[in-house]
């Protein structure tokens, strides 16, 4: 019988696939399934090898990430072993609600406690998170100064701007921030994995943090290209107006996390973001699902192909042992 947690992680899934078709339905039948077919017929391949090869830079930025945060706990892990809880992390993120998912890459690192690496894994995600909401409050911004009032969302930005800039100061310090959280060890005295988790923070100097944030930045950077490309090999597009859109693009589906893959969520965004630069809606529909196929959909089937080895080695072991 399944367990509570497993019907509802089951019911999450269930449950965000559905807003996904739901949403993607809807798109497409707005559109129209010709429209969509033409653009991909007319799409200039010239733009779209370069975002395809753009994977292996993206993937490369996480990587270097996650091994310099492994290296921390972990010294010896081999860099295969730390790829594979990577990719793995990638596929249980694709089917997890707002991707935590994720967190499980942290499982699949031998000889260290998964605690200490959730807590690593935690401030990898937030360096990432954070960076994604602050390039995207700014991508924000033209459409905020033109559709709501002045007085309303200046002083609405000033805040979530201050609100990034110190937590962010605070992730650059890590031993720090354990520090802080340190202070309100009470709240979880009896919870020794929770401890091992805030702990976890002492062992990334300020140094370090600064490395892993810088190629936080590259990574997004990296994606905003690869959205580029693949809009462009649809449609004309400036570069700085259009890199703009789709940096609010990526504001709205990190801050709504309501289908698998953020598919058509992202859809919708990009079709009213680029809408606004003259871009059709074919172009912007079909750029987006390319790059959830490039970006989300690939290295998921790695990590499918990866956690199903590993089930069928493990299966085989205990076989052995019988």
């Amino acid at each position: 019988m399944a367990s509570k947690y497993t019907r509802h992680k089951r019911t999450l899934l269930i449950f965000k696939a559905v807003i996904a078709i739901i949403v993607l339905t809807m798109l497409v039948r707005h559109i129209s399934i010709g429209e969509l077919k033409t653009a991909l017929l007319e799409a200039c391949i010239v733009w779209i090898i370069p975002a395809v090869l753009l994977l292996a830079l993206n993937l490369f930025f996480q990587f270097k990430r996650w091994e310099m945060l492994v290296r921390q706990v972990q010294p010896r892990a081999p860099k295969r072993q730390i790829l594979s809880s990577l990719l793995s992390g990638i596929t249980l993120g694709f089917i997890t609600p707002g991707r935590v998912g994720e967190f499980g890459r942290a499982f699949f690192i031998d000889g260290t406690d998964w605690p200490k690496l959730l807590g690593l894994t935690l401030l990898d995600k937030s360096y990432a998170f954070m960076t994604l909401l602050f390039l995207g409050l700014v991508g924000m911004l033209p459409y905020l100064r033109r559709e709501v009032e002045l007085l309303v969302w200046m002083p609405l930005i000033i805040i979530a701007l201050a609100f990034f800039a110190l937590l962010f100061l605070l992730l650059l310090h890590p031993p720090f921030l354990a520090g802080i959280l340190k202070k309100f060890r009470k709240l979880w005295e009896h919870r020794r994995k929770v401890a091992q988790i805030v702990s976890s923070l002492e062992q990334v100097p300020p140094r370090l943090a600064v490395r892993i944030s810088l190629l936080a930045l590259g990574q997004v950077f990296t994606y905003l290209l690869q959205f580029y490309l693949l809009i462009r090999a649809f449609s004309p597009l400036p570069l700085l107006r259009g890199i703009q859109a789709l940096m609010a693009t990526l504001w709205v589906k990190t801050m709504l996390p309501i289908s698998i893959g953020d598919l058509g969520v992202r859809e919708s965004a990009a079709i009213y973001f680029l809408g606004e630069l003259g871009v059709a809606q074919a172009a912007a529909f079909d750029g987006s699902l390319l790059l959830f196929f490039i970006n989300v959909l690939l290295p998921a089937l790695a990590g499918l192909i990866l956690l199903l080895r590993r089930d069928a080695a493990a299966r085989k072991a205990h076989s052995g042992r019988i």
